[in-house]
């Protein structure tokens, strides 16, 4: 491009193109595309045309048409020279058209060196860090790695301990009513059912893990010892005998089906 650098207002200032006689823009400017647009015409030819903003003083503008594609310009700061530049007016207001053999060249952003107003922009303040502030060791560091609390169980696990405990239950309840040990609906039976139910299920899991009792043969023969409680585990609630009730001593009630309420139970 021609070192010979026009402004947008030198190019308003140019008479426009008068019929056959054209007015050559020469040398080349620098104007910032807005507005850039890029269509096609009914003859199918594509065209391009824009708003040339001057990049020192924004309210300088002038319109621009060619075969070029402004809408990939929009926003950026080209420099617009070669040959095939008119001057031109189009309904009353200013153009330039813009040849095959005219040339636009991106070189930078959009951004006005002074916007209108005459104001130039603000210097941009670097922020200071905060007091106490110490910068980053050199390298990498990872994150310090964050203890994870145990899983809850999970809802396939207490679905899984539902049956159980009823069964449990059922069974604690049984064996308290017939040593009549307590009355159902009283605060003692209550107490009760929690621990015998809880050392009926201890002894069904520590079953279930595979701790059995020796054959009955081998009872028999030779009385093993007594048998020692899992680790962290209470040892299994075993009924007393049942002794037959003293003189004017109230008939225990037959067993009736006992309605417990599973919140009031502290599992």
């Amino acid at each position: 491009m021609a070192n010979d650098m026009t402004t947008i207002g030198q190019l308003l200032e140019q008479p426009p193109s008068q019929g056959t006689e054209k007015s050559w823009v020469n040398g080349s400017f620098q104007a910032i595309v807005r507005n850039g647009e890029f269509k096609q015409a009914r003859s199918g030819n594509w065209y391009g045309r824009c708003l040339l903003q001057d990049p020192q003083l924004g309210n300088i503008t002038i319109a621009a048409i060619g075969e070029i594609n402004f809408q990939q310009m929009d926003g950026c700061l080209v420099e617009i020279g070669g040959t095939g530049i008119t001057r031109e007016d189009f309904k009353g207001k200013p153009q330039i058209k813009m040849g095959k053999t005219a040339m636009c060249q991106i070189i930078g952003s959009g951004r006005m060196s002074n916007p209108p107003g005459g104001q130039a922009p603000p210097p941009q303040q670097q922020q200071q860090p905060p007091q106490g502030y110490a910068p980053p060791a050199q390298g990498y560091q990872p994150p310090p790695q964050q203890q994870q609390a145990p899983p809850a169980a999970s809802q396939a696990q207490r679905v899984a301990y539902g049956p159980a405990v009823g069964n449990a239950i059922e069974i604690a309840a049984r064996a308290i009513v017939t040593a009549g040990l307590a009355v159902p609906g009283t605060p003692k039976f209550a107490s009760l059912l929690f621990e015998v139910g809880s050392d009926v299920l201890r002894i069904s899991e520590f079953m279930e893990g595979g701790k059995l009792a020796p054959l009955a043969t081998e009872r028999s023969t030779n009385p093993p010892a007594q048998a020692q409680a899992p680790p962290g585990r209470v040892t299994a609630f075993v009924p007393p005998p049942a002794q037959a009730p003293p003189p004017q001593q109230q008939v225990v009630p037959p067993p009736q089906p006992v309605d417990i309420d599973e919140e009031d139970v502290p599992f």
